[in-house]
């Protein structure tokens, strides 16, 4: 168990439940039924290769477990747009989806890259085939730890909506999340992600970040 500071007198508790020599995966409870998830992995990957696999959408159902498609609503730049993500149904758990904007920067003074994901139930009209989840919000921190090293630090929550006992919820977003974020450390090395994008700087072969970011597990 460790603990992340926060603002006044409340200390949030986060337990691990999943770690090996570059990932920690950990969840605390919240007010809602599924506890919020934190993640910290570290690749050996540029910036621009994760941001090319979190943009390339139409593929994240390959690494993103129980996603069964994702569509882009509207594109406003090539790093702002609106998404609905479609999540197939486990045993006797409906079908549901997320509508959501979704944003990339980089901070120019550092080389980190945020993604943040918001939810935004309120442009799209419910499919019957699917429950809307209305709460629901992410973000990914990429921060660079040289050349072609990050870590990317991810935390998020959601409420499933409709009938879900919170003890299943809870196993079935643990289990969604260990094989996802296994997932994605290998197809990060895709050598179709490994290109350039014109929005996204790599730091000099040159940088070293010597923070407590940088060492995991």
């Amino acid at each position: 168990m460790y603990t992340l500071p926060c603002y006044g007198d409340q200390i949030l508790q986060w337990q691990t439940f999943y770690q090996d020599q570059t990932m920690i995966i950990s969840t605390r409870s919240q007010s809602l039924a599924v506890d919020e998830v934190a993640v910290q992995l570290k690749v050996e990957a540029p910036i621009s290769a994760l941001v090319n696999v979190l943009l390339d959408v139409k593929n994240i159902p390959k690494w993103m477990f129980g996603v069964k498609q994702v569509n882009i609503l509207q594109k406003y730049t090539e790093k702002e747009y609106l998404m609905q993500i479609l999540f197939v149904g486990l045993g006797p758990i409906d079908a549901r989806d997320i509508v959501a904007y979704v944003k990339v920067e980089q901070n120019p003074q550092d080389w980190a890259v945020t993604l943040e994901m918001r939810n935004r139930s309120q442009v799209l009209a419910k499919d019957p085939d699917f429950l809307r989840m209305i709460k629901a919000q992410a973000t990914w921190h990429i921060y660079p730890c040289q050349a072609g090293q990050v870590v990317i630090s991810y935390q998020g929550y959601f409420e499933p909506g409709g009938f879900m006992p919170s003890w299943w919820a809870n196993f079935l977003h643990r289990f969604q999340h260990k094989r996802t974020w296994l997932n994605l450390k290998t197809y990060l090395s895709k050598p179709v992600y490994q290109k350039s994008l014109n929005f996204i700087q790599e730091p000099p072969a040159s940088f070293r970040q010597w923070s407590a970011l940088c060492k995991v597990a």
